[in-house]
């Protein structure tokens, strides 16, 4: 049994006379399509397929073995997209978390159409739960990522080069007037000391808070706010105001930072991460999508809702040899020691 289509499947195993340019983009093109179908399934169907008890065994076996193809089609980044791959690896996430999202719930997120970009995520954030463990590509033993260690890991080489070409800072802030406390501080640094504009990426339920801090503390400072109610007219004129240098600060909603239509031609200087992505592999990709070489990233690390990040982010931080805060290490020490938060409402 595969996930590749048998036309595909029949092309990797050996030659094909009509094996033509034309006829591998269209083949590229299905399997694509079968795996995107695929993940959309799984994630609406997951819950069903968690409760075992209905299930014999060959039906037990078959769904290990389609787990296990998705894991290793998760590296495949000489035949997939970077789109299709995060969005494989965002299903093996929600099936670590039992397919169970914060509040109990599975709300699998729309997908962008195909057509937008070959190489773009979802453009929202993931279901999970917060208390949920990471999957980690490469991971054995039950597929958390408090068992594997640095160099059993597997990072995505594209989402892996992103991070090792930026400047990156992890912040860990115990709660939301910290965050915005220390977003007032580097805006002053970045913007009225050193001149550099910035992208902000906020959750939707924070996007008001830091609007509110903007117009307190810069309200002669020209910023811009996107999310999913922006309309086409005002996303086109803030990305242009931004790209011409009119805009100092670009407010993002996390749902829409990593598409495609709210692109602009050159990443900012600064990349401030008010909050952490629910899935480590959405955190690496608008690292991709949102930054250049360079770029100054400021990530907000929560140690109440962020806890189940925090092993996966020290092995991704190691293999892109970025430097790990002793405050991070220590939320790993305090979770090897069962001494860590556990799950938290929602932020």
């Amino acid at each position: 049994k595969t996930l590749l289509s048998e036309r595909t499947a029949r092309r990797r195993g050996g030659p094909d006379e009509a094996n033509t340019p034309q006829q591998r983009e269209k083949d590229v093109e299905q399997r694509e399509v079968q795996l995107e179908l695929l993940c959309a399934i799984l994630a609406g169907m997951g819950s069903a397929i968690q409760g075992r008890d209905a299930l014999t065994d060959d039906d037990r076996q078959t769904i290990e073995d389609v787990f296990t193809q998705l894991e290793r089609l998760s590296r495949d980044s000489e035949h997939l997209s970077l789109r299709i791959r995060c969005l494989i690896r965002d299903v093996l996430d929600l099936r670590m978390a039992e397919f169970k999202e914060k509040q109990g719930k599975l709300k699998p997120g729309m997908l962008l159409k195909r057509e937008d970009s070959s190489e773009d995520a979802p453009g929202v954030d993931s279901n999970l739960r917060g208390d949920a463990p990471e999957f980690v590509p490469g991971a054995n033993a039950a597929w958390t990522s408090d068992r594997v260690s640095s160099n059993q890991a597997w990072l995505d080489p594209a989402l892996l080069a992103s991070l090792q070409a930026v400047e990156h800072h992890v912040e860990v802030i115990e709660d939301r007037d910290g965050k915005l406390e220390r977003l007032k501080r580097l805006v002053k640094l970045y913007h009225i000391i050193q001149e550099q504009q910035l992208i902000v990426v906020a959750n939707n339920t924070n996007i008001s808070r830091v609007l509110d801090l903007m117009e307190m503390f810069f309200s002669d400072m020209q910023f811009h706010v996107l999310d999913c109610n922006t309309s086409e007219l005002q996303r086109n004129k803030s990305l242009r105001g931004f790209e011409l240098g009119d805009v100092s600060v670009l407010v993002m909603a996390s749902e829409v930072s990593t598409r495609k239509d709210f692109d602009v031609c050159c990443p900012a200087a600064v990349l401030v991460n008010f909050d952490f992505p629910m899935t480590l592999q959405l955190y690496l990709y608008r690292l991709y999508k949102r930054t250049r070489s360079g770029t100054h990233v400021h990530s907000f690390f929560s140690p109440q809702f962020d806890v189940r990040h925090t092993v996966a982010l020290i092995v991704a931080l190691d293999a892109a040899g970025q430097k790990i805060p002793d405050t991070l290490r220590k939320l790993k020490e305090q979770l090897s020691t069962g001494e860590g938060s556990g799950a938290a409402a929602p932020k």
